[in-house]
């Protein structure tokens, strides 16, 4: 069986908020980050931008994106990219199906949804290792 790429966007901006997603009901009705699988075909990278077009409406380029954190667990490999983008959430085109809302969210905010079982737990882990990579880079 052919391993399967993950990837997850965090977007922080200017004020150390993060970008966060409400999932659509259908997916569950939680939120998280932006994320999604590559396709065959595609790198990494590309894979990233496309999910964060479709999802949010979002352009980027591959310049924007930094990748963190890379692991593999059984069949899957796991990327997290980080990006410092200062975004209107009202000017998002949000992919009604697999997404409900968007929101900024403060540090504070996503640990409290956290506490309070709104976000989804591969999101916690992924978080946490973003959490730790942003305080060791002073981002």
């Amino acid at each position: 069986m052919r391993n399967k790429n993950i990837v997850t966007l965090f977007v922080g901006n200017d004020k150390g908020d993060m970008l966060l997603q409400k999932r659509s009901e259908q997916k569950g009705g939680k939120y998280g980050f932006i994320s999604g699988h590559v396709q065959e075909g595609e790198t990494n990278s590309q894979g990233m931008i496309r999910e964060t077009k479709e999802e949010m409406g979002i352009n980027i380029d591959e310049k924007d994106l930094n990748l963190f954190y890379r692991v593999q667990e059984g069949e899957n490999n796991f990327n997290l990219y980080y990006m410092n983008k200062n975004i209107n959430t009202e000017n998002l085109i949000l992919q009604k199906e697999e997404v409900e809302d968007a929101k900024w969210c403060s540090i504070e905010e996503i640990k409290e949804m956290i506490d309070e079982d709104k976000l989804y737990r591969n999101h916690i882990d992924a978080f946490e290792i973003a959490m730790n990579y942003l305080n060791n880079n002073k981002i």
